[in-house]
């Protein structure tokens, strides 16, 4: 069900971003990095989870939809694969993908890895849940030394700069593992060519007429484009393939105020507006436009009543990691880049989730009621009393 997916989509963008600003971020990035993270929680933060990620899916459904979305697209490292079933099994997947790649001039993956700080390794992340994730997602673990903070900072920059194809160089600061037991990290990477190309000759400069007023940009256009679209008196739709046809973008321009229209928008509405486009020959003028943009998502998960996770108190992820090393998210914090021109389009989005470990939670002992004490030499008292008024 692409609702899960769609709706999720449409929560983290109004969490996200003013109406009036460009914005950008990969759901599927930020929805398998939460659902590895769902994977390994319980009771109420496993709910709170759910909510968010499942919406319209069986509760027992959430890790399987997120892991049908990723197959086909999961990235392999470099390292070497002990399990022989593994190694071919990984091996016939990316001669499949590569395959599909050059016959197409697509390529879409998603890679997703897990550091966990060495003094950690060994007990901190329970084996069934690392063999869960590894099966499920195709996930990969790494010791590594947090204790090294700037190392670690650039191994994490590092994968993410390869899996993003040099698209995104730096998601976090050299300072930012000093207290991390465990780094997630989502990586996904889109590169598309359209399947009718615009001609550079063709692309001219004109308005955009934006939220904060009148700008000129410069428009790809096409006088005889056959696409998919839907025009109505509120809202103008287009969906433009590229080579492999199981990929296409599409662009919804309401006619009224923008703001307004996306208050109103649901996964319900959208995807019955994208049903409802047909095929024909259009005259075609879109802009060309490139975005980068960070966020913070903490912060938006909070407003999507996530926020469990988070807490030092309240956080459970059990499944995940050893009773006596208890884990919470410190943050999340989600990068993405797109670039849309004549040739096509090239987008990469990466989410990393920095996982702090706590001290295992203190016995709180309050003497508010009449006790005993002594003083005391080994075993021979020196004094003796009792405190009861």
């Amino acid at each position: 069900r692409m609702s899960a997916l769609t709706a999720l989509s449409i929560d983290i963008l109004r969490a996200s971003a003013a109406f009036d600003e460009n914005h950008v971020f990969s759901p599927l990035a930020l929805g398998c990095a939460l659902v590895t993270a769902h994977d390994g929680a319980a009771g109420d933060t496993k709910v709170e989870l759910t909510r968010l990620l499942g919406k319209d899916l069986p509760a027992d459904r959430v890790s399987a939809f997120y892991a049908s979305l990723t197959a086909g697209l999961t990235a392999s490292s470099d390292k070497k694969e002990k399990n022989p079933l593994a190694v071919l099994t990984r091996l016939l997947a990316n001669m499949n993908l590569k395959e599909r790649e050059a016959e197409s001039a697509v390529t879409a993956t998603i890679f997703t890895h897990l550091f966990v700080d060495i003094p950690y390794t060994k007990c901190a992340i329970k084996t069934e849940y690392a063999k869960h994730v590894e099966e499920q997602y195709g996930a990969e673990i790494e010791s590594i030394d947090f204790g090294q903070g700037v190392k670690a900072a650039r191994d994490v920059n590092g994968l993410v700069e390869k899996h993003t194809r040099g698209r995104i160089t730096k998601v976090v600061d050299e300072g930012a593992f000093s207290e991390s037991g465990l780094v997630l990290a989502s990586v996904v990477h889109f590169k598309g060519s359209w399947e009718w190309p615009f001609k550079v000759k063709n692309t001219r400069a004109r308005p955009f007429h934006g939220v904060s007023g009148e700008r000129i940009a410069e428009f790809m256009s096409d006088d005889d484009f056959y696409t998919r679209y839907f025009v109505s008196p509120e809202l103008t739709v287009v969906s433009i393939g590229y080579e492999d046809k199981a990929y296409s973008m599409a662009v919804l321009m309401p006619s009224g105020d923008f703001g307004q229209w996306r208050a109103g928008l649901t996964a319900g509405s959208l995807e019955t507006v994208l049903n409802n486009q047909k095929d024909g020959k259009v005259e075609l003028w879109l802009p060309k436009w490139a975005v980068e943009a960070t966020t913070e998502a903490k912060t938006v998960l909070n407003k999507c009543g996530v926020n469990r996770i988070f807490s030092r108190k309240d956080a459970d992820l059990s499944v995940m990691s050893e009773a006596d090393l208890p884990l919470c998210v410190a943050n999340i914090v989600h990068k993405a880049v797109i670039e849309v021109d004549e040739r096509g389009t090239e987008a990469a989005a990466a989410a990393i989730a920095d996982f702090i470990v706590l001290c295992p939670p203190f016995d709180v002992l309050v003497f508010d009621r009449p006790f005993l004490y002594l003083i005391m030499k080994g075993s021979t008292v020196l004094f003796m009393g009792q405190h009861v008024l």
